[in-house]
């Protein structure tokens, strides 16, 4: 009767009994191990295995919320193109590395695509064309 205990609470009761000694800190997982054989201990099996259900739920949607927000905040810190479209002396374009824009160049910026650096508007509809400074 208490193998299913162990088998559904296994990570949770091994992560708080590494945190009870490592850390030597009670952890919300030795609380809910207390719970869990608590209910068992009172006959309430059926209490007890709802606790590991929920429990082992609620972690694995905090996991998975961890996940999208460290995707989130992967995709906010890196926003800026790769390369840039710079004017050469003729009017034409060509596309180089970002790394390699110097102050002075000139570059086009399209609609919905991210500014490469920090520049000055010069030209264009909402004067589009950009030079850095």
């Amino acid at each position: 009767m208490r193998s299913p205990f162990l088998i559904g609470g296994w990570h949770w009761i091994r992560e708080g009994i590494e945190a009870l000694v490592r850390e030597r800190e009670v952890s919300i997982e030795i609380l809910m191990m207390a719970a869990t054989a608590g209910a068992a201990v009172l006959g309430l099996c059926d209490e007890a295995a709802a606790l590991v259900v929920l429990y082992g739920a609620a972690e694995g949607l905090e996991e998975y919320t961890y996940a999208r927000t460290r995707s989130s905040i992967r995709s906010l810190l890196d926003p800026a193109p790769k390369e840039a479209r710079l004017l050469d002396g003729s009017g034409g374009e060509r596309t180089i590395p970002a790394t390699q824009i110097k102050p002075g160049d000139r570059f086009v910026v399209r609609p919905a695509q991210g500014v490469v650096t920090d520049g000055v508007i010069v030209e264009g509809p909402g004067r589009a064309r950009s030079q850095i400074k």
